[in-house]
């Protein structure tokens, strides 16, 4: 009897540790594989992270392009007109070729005017012009879903209005680029 005791005692020890080894061994298993998840989200949100940098340094390259092609030169209108001055086409045909080099981004146009007139006026001016430039960019190649604009009027001014000088740097067309 006290042999079969210690058999079934020996067998019961046997079983237990087998118990707590298969239960190791599960937890073992759920820690790599928690550690095998971890290391594939961090290595996602390391790749993700890389691509958003390097949209952003081409966002910002784009940008640059455009901002100099903008600065040899303002897109000039007929006065208190949406009709573009023949002499900013050779601007916008440079605008439209750096715009298709750019094919990952939108760019919004942003029409704005001095303070000259009453905003019901300006406001609606500064939407028309900036949709002129839209239509010009169109006509020369640049997809329009990838063209959107907003006229300001003369909400955002960058110079003083009390000057000849100072509203003709207010009246302008400016161009952001959007990383989707």
């Amino acid at each position: 009897a006290r042999l079969k005791a210690e058999a079934k005692a020996k067998e019961e020890e046997q079983q237990r540790l087998a118990a707590e080894m298969e239960a190791r061994r599960k937890a073992e298993e759920e820690a790599a594989a928690k550690a095998v998840a971890e290391a594939q989200a961090a290595a996602a949100r390391a790749e993700e992270d890389a691509r958003l940098a390097a949209a952003k340094a081409e966002a910002d390259r784009c940008e640059k392009l455009i901002s100099a092609a903008v600065a040899k030169g303002v897109i000039n209108f007929q006065r208190a007109d949406a009709t573009l001055d023949p002499k900013s086409k050779p601007r916008l045909d440079e605008l439209a070729k750096i715009v298709n080099q750019c094919p990952a981004f939108r760019i919004s146009i942003e029409g704005h005017t001095d303070s000259e007139g009453i905003p019901e006026r300006n406001n609606p001016l500064s939407e028309r012009r900036a949709k002129a430039v839209s239509d010009y960019l169109m006509e020369a190649g640049v997809d329009a879903s990838r063209l959107s604009t907003v006229g300001y009027g003369a909400e955002r001014p960058i110079a003083e209005n009390e000057t000849p000088a100072g509203r003709a740097k207010n009246r302008r067309i400016e161009f952001k680029v959007i990383a989707e």
